[in-house]
């Protein structure tokens, strides 16, 4: 729980830089100048409901309310750190949640669960606020029921596009009516995360109007694929793994093991899975200009979440001073 307690810290100092650096070329409401509509006119049926959104700027929901932390230092002393929204932020972060359904069937509903979405939305991403506007849709994800059945043996059934579906057609409303040319951050983890890597590859990486709007994209739990010794090709062809701080238009993804425990040969994460592949792996505390802090926040209350910072890749910064990213998650070397 620390250690993902500590990843988590490390996404909301990632964004955060974001806005510093395509402050120098994005009006004074924050959007920039949209040199073309990937989806002109699109609009969802169900995205354009509020109600199929766990957060966005403008509606109140679990993404505004309860989202103090509580930071433990290494010799236990602690400090609450206070949710401050961002103002009038630069940038957008667009979140797909893991597996967290406990719904009967095989795909979710869009209905919310306080102990499921809306919990994990609280967690990993509501205090990404502080430096972006969150856009958080409801999908119908595989279930923890059918994946649990399916570990013993049984056959639940299974609509594997169907998720994704809600999430493509999520991401062309939030661009065709809500992104107006901004920079956006896309998280994921878990099937969020493998969600995001087909939605980058079939939409985001072909497309260089998307692509110099994409900021960063964590996609964190999964396997991201590249060939080795590279940090482009394999899974995306035009966007390469983040290795520096202020690179923009990158892609960060790793697996945290303990360092005694590494990767076993038949791992789901952190290893290849085809000849001449390998995980991505990039380490956010080596792109820091300084040591990992040992300190790692804890839930003031039944409410905690995200924190982090990165940069967009079409824009350019004004400023060669970055803060640094801060993480003490540690990489799995690709076998």
């Amino acid at each position: 729980m620390v250690a993902r307690m500590r990843a988590l810290r490390a996404l909301i100092v990632v964004i955060g830089a974001a806005g510093t650096l395509v402050g120098g070329q994005v009006s004074h409401a924050g959007a920039a100048t949209v040199a073309s509509e990937p989806y002109p006119g699109y609009a969802s049926e169900l995205y354009a409901d509020p109600a199929h959104w766990l957060c966005r700027p403008d509606k109140d929901d679990v993404c505004d309310h309860d989202l103090d932390a509580t930071s433990v230092r290494a010799n236990g002393s602690t400090r609450v750190e206070r949710f401050r929204p961002a103002q009038s932020p630069k940038i957008d972060c667009f979140y797909v949640y893991p597996t967290i359904s406990t719904d009967p069937g095989g795909n979710s509903d869009l209905v919310p669960g306080d102990d499921q979405e809306l919990f994990v939305v609280r967690q990993q991403a509501a205090r990404l606020g502080s430096v972006c506007r969150v856009f958080a849709p409801v999908y119908r994800q595989v279930t923890l029921t059918a994946l649990t059945a399916r570990l013993g043996g049984q056959n639940v059934p299974v609509d594997a596009e169907l998720g994704y579906d809600d999430v493509l057609d999520a991401w062309k409303h939030y661009i065709a009516n809500d992104n107006h040319g901004r920079g956006v951050v896309l998280i994921g983890h878990s099937q969020g995360a493998g969600v995001l890597t087909t939605l980058l590859r079939n939409e985001i990486d072909p497309n260089p109007e998307l692509r110099g709007r994409l900021v960063s994209a964590m996609l964190l739990g999964t396997s991201v694929q590249v060939p080795v010794g590279a940090d482009v090709g394999g899974d995306f062809a035009n966007l390469p793994l983040c290795r520096r701080s202020g690179q923009t238009g990158c892609v960060i993804t790793y697996g945290s093991f303990r360092a005694t425990a590494p990767p076993p040969a038949n791992s789901y994460f952190g290893v290849p899975r085809a000849p001449g592949l390998q995980a991505g792996c990039t380490n956010p505390a080596r792109s820091a200009s300084r040591s990992a802090p040992s300190s790692s926040p804890r839930r003031a209350s039944s409410r905690r979440s995200a924190r982090s910072r990165t940069a967009s890749r079409s824009w350019r910064s004004t400023s060669t001073a970055t803060p640094p990213i801060r993480a003490s998650t540690t990489c799995a070397a690709p076998t």
